[in-house]
This record gives structure tokens, C-alpha cells and sequence, in this order.
């Protein structure tokens, strides 16, 4: 953890949490049932205009925005009729959520804003992403 100027208790990292179920019927000739939850808390979008004291929270913070921007360039890909090749590859962070994107996979987006005005250019971009 590493403080910024807007946020005091920054990770400055994704969490991404796995849970997968698995249901064996008695009868071997039923089909293994299986599903997988997948809980994502993505970290904000870092500006380099924001106070950055160290090189190393730039880094991360670049390392970041790759990610955000794999991930908004995968989904954009997928919303889009025809088939297409989806670049999932192109971080850790798509990889890991390729099975929550595509297939059958149900996916909610919450985001949160604030209603500050400070702010204000930060949310609608947000909202955008969303």
C-alpha cells in the first residue's frame, strides 16, 4: 500500500477473487455441474499529472492503466457483432477474466463515482469505462 494524493490507502493493484463450484451427481451418468464466480476490484486509473513520488508508483501506475486499457479494448471487441479475434493475451488481467468475458459467462460492472466536482472529469470517464 502507498498513499497518492487521491487516495490514502491505495493498493495500487487489481484484486481478483476465483470462486468455482462443483456439483457431482450420485448417478455417474448425470453430468458434473460446475460454475465459477469471479470478483473483481479493479484498481482506479492512475494520472501522471497526480502527485507520484516514486518511480516505482509510476511504473505501477502505468502498469495500471495497460491493463484498464486491455480490458476496455477486450470488452469493446466482444460488444461488436461479427467474429473477432479478442486480444486476451495482451495482459494478466484479461487472461484471468477471458472465462467471465465470453461463452455463456453473465457479467455486472459497478462503478463507483463521487459527486464531487474536484472530481468531475475523473467520474464521467468512469462512467464511460462502465
Amino acid at each position: 500500500m502507498s498513499p497518492t494524493s487521491s487516495n490514502e490507502f491505495s493498493s495500487w493493484s487489481h484484486a481478483i477473487i476465483l470462486i468455482s463450484l462443483e456439483r457431482k451427481p450420485k448417478d455417474s451418468n448425470k453430468p458434473i455441474i460446475s460454475s465459477k464466480l469471479t470478483i473483481v476490484d479493479l484498481a482506479g486509473s492512475e494520472k501522471e499529472s497526480y502527485e507520484i513520488r516514486e518511480q516505482k508508483q509510476r511504473i505501477e501506475g502505468s502498469n495500471i492503466n495497460k491493463s484498464l486499457l486491455a480490458l476496455a479494448s477486450c470488452i469493446k471487441i466482444l460488444t461488436e457483432k461479427g467474429s473477432k479475434f479478442v486480444p486476451y493475451w495482451d495482459s494478466k488481467l484479461t487472461r484471468l477474466l477471458k472465462d467471465s468475458l465470453g461463452g455463456n459467462a453473465k457479467t455486472l460492472m459497478i462503478a463507483c463515482v463521487t459527486s464531487s466536482y474536484i472530481c468531475y472529469e475523473e467520474t464521467i470517464n468512469t462512467l464511460k469505462y462502465a
